[in-house]
């Protein structure tokens, strides 16, 4: 705020009247005296309040410029402060831009390890799986093909039994019949002979009839046999 005051030393001089042969040629009589004592108003007051007048001047202009430096001062700490504030905000939206990326590295990389070790699992149990069945399959065979020799050699010595047994058997049979012939033939033969002998023997009893004794005995046990 500016204010210009007449410093300069005014004399105030009494009015005189205009001239009676003066003539007003660019401004009436009532005109110049209205400036006239404007005038006089002007230097009485410069004269009466000049000097406080001089001193509010300076306490103004001092404090106006104080305060254009302090506002000067506050305009420079809040730039600075708001430089520092965004310096901050930007340092720790990249930290926590830098933080989150990594973590999501982190976590791809852990996710993309936990993929590879499950397919490896998995490889590694598909392998164990097809070793169990490939054994599986040979024992399976190995343990079919087994009892398909057990079982052949089993119905060998069956056969190999019953082929002994029937030949035992039908050779028991044919002797059975053979000692049954023998008798038969010798008791008809004994009978014949008895039948022939006519002298007694000496205990009483005739040699036929010991003869056809002993030929009825032997009919007797081959009739046995036969049943």
């Amino acid at each position: 705020m500016t204010t210009t005051t007449n410093r300069e030393a005014v004399s105030i001089s009494p009015l005189q009247p205009a001239a009676a042969g003066n003539k007003p040629d660019t401004l009436s009589t009532d005109e110049e005296m209205d400036n006239s004592a404007a005038q006089n108003i002007s230097q009485i007051r410069d004269i009466l309040f000049g000097r406080e007048m001089t001193r509010y001047e300076k306490r103004f202009n001092h404090i106006e410029a104080r305060l254009i430096e302090r506002t000067d001062q506050i305009k420079q700490e809040v730039f600075e402060r708001l430089r520092t504030l965004e310096t901050l905000i930007h340092t720790e939206i990249e930290a926590v831009t830098n933080q989150l990326k990594s973590e999501e590295n982190g976590r791809v990389q852990q996710g993309m390890d936990l993929s590879g070790e499950l397919k490896s699992t998995a490889a590694t149990l598909t392998q164990a799986v097809n070793q169990l069945q490939d054994k599986l399959t040979q024992t399976t065979d190995s343990h079919r093909q087994q009892l398909l020799d057990q079982a052949r050699s089993l119905n060998e010595k069956i056969t190999s039994v019953q082929k002994e047994t029937t030949a035992s058997l039908n050779q028991s049979t044919e002797q059975l019949q053979a000692d049954k012939v023998d008798r038969s033939a010798l008791s008809g033969l004994l009978i014949h002979l008895a039948e022939q002998l006519s002298p007694p023997f000496s205990g009483g009893e005739s040699g036929s009839e010991i003869i056809s004794d002993s030929g009825a005995t032997l009919g007797a046990e081959t009739k046995r046999d036969h049943e």
